[in-house]
């Protein structure tokens, strides 16, 4: 790990490698102090201290990330290395798990799993060895990966030193070029950055590394796919919207450095790769046509797909759900095409449309769309994606003709993690559409969602709106996301004499014809089991006729107080009330005096009559069960006749 004036961020870190699963002795840390002037060496001090599987080495500044990792690499003794920067985390069982996978396939590179939207296709499935490095493998060209440390030495591939830019980079031209095996590891969190690092505000700084980069790919074994990844997550990206950010001087210098570096290594026989949105681009751009670009970075600045809720219903456990979604503009309004005949063409304005031929136009064989679902984790920001089908094609309105996808896809919190349960409290659904070149990935609307609680697995999945945007679903609730918001009330309490019934809102039982669970009165346990029958939810326990007290309910855990106590009433059965706020009186049975202490009191039947337990408090209260059995009695002889 390089730090430079790392602070704080060293000790998030490291207090992510003290959590490690792997045992102590079997991994080691190198910081690289790289000439820090703040309290970074006393950091380093006391963290070592603590920890003898942690190694300090200090050089003077060098100006960059490269060199304090390459020092780093020379010193270190394990059999694979991984570059982490302060302020980024490991998952606790990050070591242990890549390690393992990496070995047991002899990998040269493995590429763990990160927390990065740009991860969503690299990290699909498990990959003991990847058959083709194409353009999802190669998304992410961050060091956070492991590199086997013969490998890397046996080749002499470093970081490059100094003051330069793009460093993770141009190690990574070099490692894949010459990695004999990749393996991607797809089912576990292993790395999470804290920020993206911005591009350098020098474009020629920005440019010489990207040339760089080139020029060892371009020699390299490899020469295809890198090439392509270079071509178009390297040059061409930068070339639409990011340009509208930069200053003048800054867009004339990056749009002349890219189109010097486009006609030295990027042949039109590259264009046959590209998207319907990069294809003008490079046309463009081996031009050197400030303005034009430019025209076309509004185009396509703020393009999204605006994605909508057609269906959303529990089925066998899980939350299916079926969902549009239409290419948009920055202000919301639909991305038109223009159809002739059996082909479909962009618009763009005029002054763009002389400049740009039909064939680059021509977006007919470019669509390449799909639509797909995931959940991310509230907390951590882990992306799993979901199980989808759908597709994306071309649809014609009244207005012209959009781009429009849909997909469905099944929420299963038991497998939804690569077949591994969701651990987390909250997590939000997302939505990725990607068509024509254009990538969109936000969270689902929570619109036209009514889906109810569900009870899958033991485990209680409450589906809501997260600030009326967002559509998530709550881990974390237990029982009590099953009641109302305001808990139950005496009419959802039905009373006979051997059993109590309560009457809840619409809830998915995970296929159970009954879920089992148990309801407490007043301390005592009684088994229940809960049905769903024509969108009624009853849960229903053999509850002593005369028990009182405070019910609680329990399918799944946290129990729920039901916001009901029980109370006996004079010569019948217990009656349910509403619990009074704190500090209230205690409510008293239906009938009795106000007078009456009723604490420790509870009624029961014997022989088909209630019966009172324990010596009366007062003569009220002996009158009054004296008059209880002669009234029972003249009953019990009027109805014997």
């Amino acid at each position: 790990m390089a730090a430079c004036n790392a602070g704080p961020g060293l000790m998030i870190t490291l207090r992510s490698l003290d959590a490690q699963t792997m045992p102590r002795d079997e991994f080691e840390v190198i910081v690289v102090d790289d000439g820090s002037t703040d309290d970074t060496p006393t950091v380093l001090r006391a963290a070592v201290a603590t920890r003898p599987w942690l190694r300090v080495e200090e050089i003077a500044c060098s100006g960059s990330a490269g060199r304090p990792r390459n020092v780093g690499t020379g010193v270190a003794r394990g059999e694979y290395v991984l570059y982490a920067d302060p302020y980024d985390e490991l998952f606790p069982e990050a070591l242990l798990r890549t390690w393992e996978y990496a070995s047991g396939n002899n990998a040269d590179v493995l590429i763990a799993k990160e927390v990065h939207p740009q991860g969503w296709e690299t990290f699909r499935f498990n990959e003991p060895r990847v058959p083709v490095l194409d353009e999802h493998v190669l998304a992410l060209l961050t060091a956070h990966k492991l590199y086997r440390t013969a490998f890397l030495r046996e080749h002499g591939i470093r970081f490059p030193e100094g003051a330069t830019a793009l460093v993770d980079h141009g190690f990574n031209a070099l490692a894949y070029a010459r990695a004999e095996v990749v393996s991607v590891l797809a089912d576990y969190p292993c790395y999470r950055p804290a920020t993206a690092r911005p591009d350098p505000a020098d474009p020629r700084l920005l440019w010489d590394a990207v040339r760089r980069d080139v020029r060892a790919v371009a020699a390299g074994p490899r020469r295809g796919p890198l090439l392509t990844r270079w071509y178009r997550g390297c040059l061409l990206a930068r070339l639409g919207p990011p340009l509208l950010g930069l200053g003048s001087a800054a867009r004339d210098a990056t749009v002349r450095l890219a189109r010097d570096l486009h006609r030295e290594y990027f042949g039109p026989e590259l264009d046959t790769v590209l998207s319907a949105v990069e294809r003008p681009r490079a046309r463009l751009c081996r031009a050197g046509d400030v303005s034009a670009l430019l025209g076309l970075a509004a185009v396509d600045r703020g393009v999204t797909a605006r994605p909508e809720v057609m269906e959303a219903a529990w089925r066998q456990g899980a939350l299916e759900l079926v969902v549009a979604a239409t290419l948009v503009d920055t202000d919301g309004v639909p991305v038109l095409f223009r159809r002739s005949g059996d082909r479909v063409f962009r618009l763009v304005p005029a002054a763009l449309a002389g400049l740009l031929t039909d064939d680059e136009l021509d977006v007919t064989d470019l669509l390449r769309g799909r639509v797909e679902l995931g959940v991310r984790g509230r907390t951590s920001r882990v992306e799993w994606p979901l199980p989808s089908h759908g597709r994306v094609e071309f649809v014609d309105t009244p207005a012209g003709t959009v781009a429009r996808g849909w997909c469905a896809a099944r929420l299963y919190v038991g497998a939804a993690a690569y077949g591994g349960p969701l651990d987390e409290p909250i997590w939000d659904l997302t939505v990725r559409f990607t068509a024509l070149g254009y990538v969109s990935h936000r969270g689902v609307p929570p619109a036209g969602v009514s889906a109810g609680p569900a009870l899958v697995e033991d485990r209680v999945v409450v589906p809501f709106a997260a600030n009326g945007a967002q559509l998530s679903v709550d881990l974390s609730r237990g029982t009590p996301g099953l009641l109302p918001p305001g808990g139950l009330t005496p009419a959802d309490v039905t009373r006979a004499d051997a059993r109590l019934e309560l009457r809840l809102p619409p809830i998915h039982l995970d296929g159970f014809a009954a879920a089992p669970g148990e309801v407490i009165v007043g301390g005592v346990a009684y088994p229940a089991e809960c049905r769903t029958i024509d969108g009624r939810s009853i849960v229903r326990a053999p509850v002593a006729s005369m028990a009182n007290g405070p019910v609680t309910l329990r399918l799944a855990d946290p129990p729920a107080d039901t916001g009901l106590v029980l109370v006996p009433s004079i010569g019948g059965l217990s009656h349910a009330r509403r619990r009074p706020p704190a500090g209230a009186p205690s409510p008293q049975p239906v009938g009795a005096s106000p007078h009456q202490p009723t604490p420790g009191l509870y009624l029961s039947r014997e022989g088909g009559h209630p019966r009172h337990h324990g010596p009366p408090r007062t003569a009220g209260g002996l009158v009054r069960r004296v008059y209880n059995r002669l009234s029972h009695s003249v009953i019990r002889a009027s109805r014997d006749g």
